[in-house]
């Protein structure tokens, strides 16, 4: 792993910033959660954890470019 490729900017963002880095990212992974529908919207390739209390499919992400994790 690259770990120089890799950067974590949990709670240093501004809104704003998130979604310029969202955009310029090539892959985005996350829970559900906000940033994953950013990420969709912008079309980027990526993939979603969800967990047991979500109904499968009501707020997957629109983007076919996303793989779903759901048990």
């Amino acid at each position: 792993m690259d770990k120089q490729r890799i950067i974590n900017l949990s709670g240093k963002t501004s809104i704003d910033k998130l979604f310029k880095v969202i955009e310029k990212s090539s892959y985005h992974i996350s829970h559900d959660d906000g940033t994953m529908h950013i990420a969709s919207i912008f079309g980027k390739k990526g993939s979603a954890i969800f967990g047991i209390t979500s109904e499968k499919g009501r707020w997957f992400p629109s983007n076919k470019n996303f793989f779903i994790f759901y048990p």
